[in-house]
């Protein structure tokens, strides 16, 4: 009986250990996933003429796997629930962060740049 126990309790520790790596291949954390814009209007724009994407203001599209749009890269890792990195598809050297902060304000910050850029949902 002892053994069994001791058993379980390997293997419980080993699946609590994997489960972050197990994320991280997971891609985008589900609350990221979906049209970003910088305002009502682009998300007006955007919706009217998805093919005509206005190439004059700020937006992504955050899928599960890429990141498209003013910023267009890949998944990279989770930071958290909330929260990724992407690598940039222009500059592979170049990581992207994308963050929900204050309810459903996304935030992205270049990697080690003083700027950022705020994108609102568009629903």
């Amino acid at each position: 009986m002892r053994r069994n126990q001791t058993t379980l309790i390997l293997a419980s520790a080993l699946l609590s250990i994997a489960s972050p790596a197990t994320a991280q291949r997971g891609g985008f954390p589900q609350p990221l996933i979906g049209l970003w814009a910088e305002s009502p209007i682009t998300c007006d724009l955007l919706k009217r003429s998805p093919a005509n994407a206005p190439s004059d203001r700020s937006w992504v599209r955050i899928s599960p796997e890429t990141v498209s749009g003013t910023t267009s890269g890949r998944f990279l890792r989770v930071l958290g629930p909330r929260a990724a990195q992407t690598t940039d598809d222009k500059l592979s050297t170049i990581t992207i962060d994308f963050e929900l902060r204050r309810g459903d304000i996304l935030f992205e910050t270049v990697t080690g740049a003083r700027a950022s850029m705020q994108y609102m949902r568009c629903r």
